[in-house]
């Protein structure tokens, strides 16, 4: 099914008809606001990154450090990371909790299904994560030998000490900072950013919606505002390259990019932000543990080693699709 099933008895919103001229400006309006959701995250990493390193020169000259300057400092940025993560939180937050509950998002938001469906989900999860660090670490493994160049700067950013080795600050910051602040930001702002983008006949009915929360009345039914999976998927591909890009690396901003699309179908096909976030934490957690399961599926040799890691995300998919079927509402179905 390609849109919202609703029964003509329940309140309908009606696209509004809009000039191409009004279109475009409604477009161009959302993009930019796109733009600043990333410069809100990218200054983050900006201006802790700045102030860090000169209260960390600041310090070394007061003999607070010893040792290796180099090697101390690129220990210590695990903390800034931290700090990057808690500042680009403390203004994607509010700006999410408040746009949420007229946003497209929110017609995704549904009961879904208990019992084995919630096991289904979880499980559907847990395999995707995996699945798609392991595939990532395979190609990146045969393709990386190619560009020695890439090779060495992308070991480098991996292997810098400060979020590759497993600890606790390593492990606040990559597997729970991280998904959390990212998911918000990309997934929550500017994946509901692109979809205004590309639905602007909806303006009016999502405006009104904004007038009637401030006034504190009942939203109506969001619902009724369908977007055609073409749309969604164009909206999907805008948020994911912007999140390839927060990267800021050709090697990571390219698989970054092909996992913002994962991600984004995620969100849109739950409804709940709490998948996605957690498919991120599963993906970005197991990092810790790609040589162990390498090693022991490695044994099977390289085909049948792949092979597994495919068939592993094909379960996952086809899972997570089965657990967020139609719920206890029977007026609404998701269409991907």
């Amino acid at each position: 099914m390609s849109e919202f099933n609703i029964p003509a008895s329940r309140e309908q919103a009606s696209p509004s008809r809009i000039a191409p001229a009004d279109a475009v400006k409604n477009g161009v309006a959302y993009l930019l606001a796109d733009l600043g959701v990333f410069g809100i995250v990218e200054g983050a990493q900006l201006v802790v990154g700045f102030a860090w390193g000169v209260g960390f020169a600041a310090l070394w000259a007061a003999g607070f450090f010893t040792g290796d300057v180099e090697a101390v400092f690129d220990a210590s940025l695990v903390y800034a990371l931290a700090l990057a993560q808690l500042l680009t939180l403390t203004v994607t937050m509010p700006w999410w909790c408040r746009i949420r509950p007229r946003s497209f998002s929110s017609a995704r938001d549904r009961r879904l299904p208990r019992g084995d469906a919630s096991f289904m989900r979880v499980a559907g999860i847990i395999l995707l994560g995996v699945a798609m660090q392991m595939i990532i670490s395979y190609i990146l493994s045969l393709v990386l030998p190619m560009f020695p160049s890439l090779e060495q700067g992308y070991d480098e950013m991996m292997n810098d000490g400060a979020t590759s080795e497993l600890s606790a600050i390593s492990l606040l910051v990559v597997a729970i900072g991280a998904p959390i602040s990212e998911e918000i930001a990309c997934r929550g702002l500017m994946l509901e950013f692109s979809l205004r983008a590309v639905c602007p006949e909806w303006c009016d009915a999502w405006r009104e919606r904004a007038c009637r929360h401030r006034a504190r009345l009942p939203l109506g039914d969001a619902s009724a505002m369908r977007v055609p999976p073409a749309r969604f998927w164009i909206a999907n591909l805008i948020q994911a390259v912007l999140f390839g890009i927060l990267h800021m690396n050709l090697v990571q901003g390219i698989y970054a990019g092909a996992m913002g699309l994962v991600f984004g179908w995620v969100f849109w096909r739950s409804g709940k932000m709490r998948y996605n976030i957690g498919l991120h934490l599963v993906l970005n957690f197991s990092s810790y543990f790609v040589g162990g399961i390498d090693t022991v599926l490695g044994l099977l040799g390289p085909i049948v080693e792949l092979a597994a890691f495919m068939a592993m995300l094909a379960l996952g998919v086809i899972l997570f699709w089965l657990g967020t079927k139609e719920g206890q509402d029977p007026s609404k179905v998701l269409p991907l």
